[in-house]
């Protein structure tokens, strides 16, 4: 178990140091005139354009976290890592993905610590297999500190992803 969490740990840092150049390294792929699925690492800002992905820029626009919450998370998110798995073809994923986004804006989460991965309908693209990470539902948001996971909101959060998030951080969810 503890080799999965180093691979995990080594995986996330070299997802990281590929979030450091310029342009995403998603591969964009169209598979008829109606949807739009994008595959592998990603970040936020190429999903974050109305006439590409509407349901992403109007969904994270629309998303306004619970102040209070936000204020109680801010100081236990330092270092916090965050590794996404998702798929621009999934109704789960177009509703839920753009509220997490914003709750890590809002929460000041650098971008270098979240890994967006997006997955084909076998959730997997080219270069990631969830396999190895226990991945079965999508969007899966999984937390870490100090490279070990700390806690996963699969789907759709319990209460909301701020709540959901706060009991992850204080070690009152168990995964």
């Amino acid at each position: 178990m503890k080799y999965h969490h180093l691979l995990l740990a080594l995986f996330l840092m070299g997802l990281n140091l590929l979030s450091a150049c310029k342009s995403p390294s998603a591969v964009y792929w169209v598979k008829s005139q109606k949807e739009k699925i994008l595959l592998g690492h990603t970040s936020s800002k190429l999903l974050d354009n109305a006439n590409t992905f509407p349901w992403y820029y109007y969904g994270k626009n629309a998303y306004h976290p619970n102040d209070s919450l936000v204020q109680n998370l801010k100081p236990l998110t330092d270092s916090l890592g965050v590794l996404i798995v998702a798929g621009t073809w999934c109704g789960d994923t177009q509703i839920e993905l753009p509220k997490m986004m914003r709750l890590l804006q809002k929460l000041a989460i650098n971008d270098s610590l979240i890994a967006i991965q997006l997955v084909d309908r076998n959730k997997q693209n080219r270069f990631f297999a969830t396999k190895p990470i226990h991945v079965k539902a999508i969007p899966c948001f999984i937390f870490y500190k100090q490279g070990k996971e700390i806690g996963r909101i699969i789907e759709h959060p319990s209460v909301s992803f701020e709540a959901d998030l706060l009991q992850i951080l204080n070690n009152k969810q168990a995964f």
